[in-house]
């Protein structure tokens, strides 16, 4: 899809309240399809200082990546997560501003958050989404996801579905 305007790139310091603004959006935009307390809950700790601190903690630590969406200076979408044991790489969140959506940033968040994985050296990207997420499931199948698990009534009383890519 075409770029329009946005940047991805690797997060800084600097970034770190316009991301935790940019999470807080994309869960609020969530209440009507996940379980209410995960919503409530993720919204209040965004709201919360340690937020902040711990979203830095994650931009600094070598072992995590952070990607930004950058539209003229305002982040509307973040990938994010790490390096894990034994050769596999995390994508713990991935989100867009719901006014940005349908431009193609969510897949080129997912596809730079790819290549640095790969980068990594890293032989598998691994993630869990719910079902209902529809765009979501749609987006990492397009991108070669593979289900490769059900997880049922797990996190919050809700069905996950564990995906992952084989990298080259």
């Amino acid at each position: 899809m075409k770029n329009t305007g946005y940047v991805v790139r690797r997060a800084t310091e600097h970034d770190v309240p316009g991301i935790v603004d940019c999470e807080l959006e994309v869960w609020a935009s969530l209440k009507d399809l996940l379980p209410e307390p995960l919503v409530s809950e993720s919204i209040r700790y965004l709201k919360t200082p340690s937020a902040e601190a711990d979203m830095l903690r994650r931009v600094l630590d070598p072992n995590r990546v952070v990607l930004v969406a950058d539209l003229k200076g305002k982040i509307v979408g973040v990938a994010r997560g790490g390096r894990r044991e034994g050769g596999v790489f995390w994508l713990g969140f991935l989100g867009v501003r719901p006014g940005y959506r349908r431009r193609g940033i969510g897949s080129a968040l997912l596809d730079a958050f790819i290549e640095e994985a790969k980068r990594s050296g890293a032989h598998k990207l691994c993630l869990y989404t719910s079902p209902v997420l529809i765009d979501a499931v749609k987006l990492y199948v397009s991108r070669g996801f593979v289900p490769e698990g059900l997880l049922r009534k797990h996190y919050y009383g809700m069905d996950l579905i564990h995906y992952s890519l084989f990298l080259e």
